[in-house]
């Protein structure tokens, strides 16, 4: 009796993971004597959870081959992005933002742009900490637009100024991009007329309060005062010390890989400026500066415990990044 050669059957199949449903089957007739490679088919809207090729060897034996794969629903993505800008219009730079429930950090460009990919679907919170760049602030309005192509459909809501601003927000299938703009307003310092009130000149006398004794020899010092030294009221000393306490403000910031700050120095701008962070604890110490302008062009040198390090501020920037790990 003559035995009749028969090639292998060769079937692949597609499981779902969860219920193990079958989501397709089909059988492989292109396949060659020896070994293949057998690749998952792809499925529309679901993607395979473990290898997805295999080989396969092919004889006459006549035997059925089953190759099985597993899949899960294909999970979907969305994009948060936004811009921080001031009343002006102008761009912050800088500016820390959080993305939850998995957190997520980003720091806006020097454009204010902020953007985050590869968001799950679900509900999520933006969150803006506290702009630096910007100390005291009157307002800050959040827009969350409703259609990212058309800015006309913003809604704006005013919020309370405080360490941070959150904004909840839901990407959805339909919904899967959410714009959400910040727009930050400083307090501005009220300005003085130069000339002083026009109603009330600067040299007129005073008068004399009729009750006022006319002999104040007692009330004097038994030492005679230097004539060369002028007689200053005590409310001038008012105003100066407001100056003093203003020159003396901290103008440098820094902050660490959390986007909390950890000092607060006064850094005088010299030809060849040492910034001390020694004993700052942080992976990555975030140096910034209320005027960069003023040191811009400087030879900047970081010191950290018993080294000395020479930085640069970049152009358009208002911090540089110190790394004390690397160092």
């Amino acid at each position: 009796m003559v035995k009749v050669q028969k090639r292998d059957k060769v079937t692949v199949i597609a499981v779902d993971n969860k219920t193990d449903r079958v989501l397709m089957q089909k059988e492989l007739t292109n396949l060659s004597y020896g070994y293949n490679e057998v690749r998952a088919p792809k499925i529309e809207g679901y993607e395979v959870t473990g290898p997805s090729l295999t080989l396969v060897r092919v004889t006459d034996s006549g035997k059925e081959i089953v190759v099985k794969f597993r899949y899960e629903v294909k999970k979907a993505y969305g994009t948060v992005f936004g811009v921080v800008i001031d009343s002006e219009g102008n761009p912050i730079e800088g500016v820390m933002v959080e993305l939850h429930s998995k957190p997520r950090v980003t720091y806006t460009n020097e454009k204010g742009e902020y953007r985050f990919e590869n968001v799950e679907l679900g509900k999520h919170t933006v969150i803006l900490k506290n702009p630096y760049t910007l100390e005291e602030i009157a307002k800050i309005e959040v827009i969350a637009y409703k259609d990212v192509n058309d800015v006309n459909s913003g809604i704006k809501e005013v919020v309370q100024v405080s360490n941070e601003v959150r904004k909840s927000i839901e990407l959805n299938e339909t919904v899967n991009t959410q714009r959400i703009d910040f727009v930050i307003e400083p307090i501005k310092p009220k300005e003085e007329p130069k000339d002083g009130p026009k109603d009330k000149p600067q040299n007129e006398p005073k008068e004399k309060p009729k009750d006022e004794p006319k002999d104040k020899s007692q009330d004097k010092p038994k030492g005679k005062p230097s004539k060369d030294l002028p007689i200053i009221p005590i409310v001038s000393a008012i105003p100066f010390i407001i100056l003093l306490g203003y020159l003396r403000r901290k103008n440098v910031k820094v902050y660490n890989e959390d986007g909390m700050v950890v000092a607060k120095l006064r850094v005088k701008a010299r030809p060849e400026t040492v910034i001390d962070l020694s004993g700052m604890k942080a992976e990555t110490l975030k140096v910034v500066f209320r005027n960069p302008e003023r040191f811009r062009k400087l030879e900047l040198m970081v010191k950290y415990n018993d080294m000395k390090v020479r930085v640069e501020l970049e152009e358009g920037k208002n911090y540089l990044v110190f790394k004390p790990t690397e160092e």
